[in-house]
């Protein structure tokens, strides 16, 4: 909510100055593992790191364009998501006024299943087992946007995951 760069890469450079975010979140503080031994399994926690910067390209004499990048790493118990995005936004003035921001986002997600926390209920658990063997998958992340701005309102539309990726680690067969 407080970074718009995170939703819609349209977005990067719009303001038209370098911009460093820097976010912690960590739900039920406090809330510590069940088993001493398993740190991971504790309270959900994110950080992220946004880094937003304009650009003047084609021989521009007024910025006209943005470069981003997002680090974000999520954890919630045996289970870990990491990000990397890198962002281009090119501006342009409509006759009407304000600023549009296209943007294309490129990078990768990663995604960690610690299954050395998980506790089985029934020995020899098919799933449990494949999360130990392979626990670690990194896939390709796709984004677009369109940013709207105006001294009055902003529109903001975007996708992300266009190329769907999806994480089974080896536990489908």
């Amino acid at each position: 909510m407080f970074n718009q760069h995170y939703y819609n890469p349209g977005y990067v450079g719009i303001e038209q100055m370098t911009r460093m975010t820097l976010l912690h979140r960590t739900q039920w503080l406090g809330y510590e593992a069940t088993i001493s031994e398993d740190r991971e399994g504790g309270a959900p926690s994110q950080q992220e790191l946004s880094i937003v910067h304009p650009l003047k390209i084609f021989k521009s004499k007024v910025v006209n364009s943005g470069i981003g990048l997002i680090l974000n790493n999520d954890v919630l118990g045996p289970w870990r998501r990491q990000d990397v995005k890198l962002d281009f936004s090119y501006h342009y003035k409509p006759r009407f006024g304000g600023i549009l921001g296209f943007g294309l986002r490129a990078g990768f997600q990663s995604q960690k299943i610690n299954g050395g926390i998980l506790r089985p209920s029934d020995e020899g658990d098919y799933v449990i087992e494949r999360f130990a063997i392979q626990s670690k998958q990194t896939k390709p992340d796709i984004g677009a946007g369109i940013y709207y701005n105006s001294t009055k309102y902003y529109i903001s539309a975007s996708m992300s995951h266009i190329y769907k990726s999806t994480f089974d680690f080896g536990a489908t067969n």
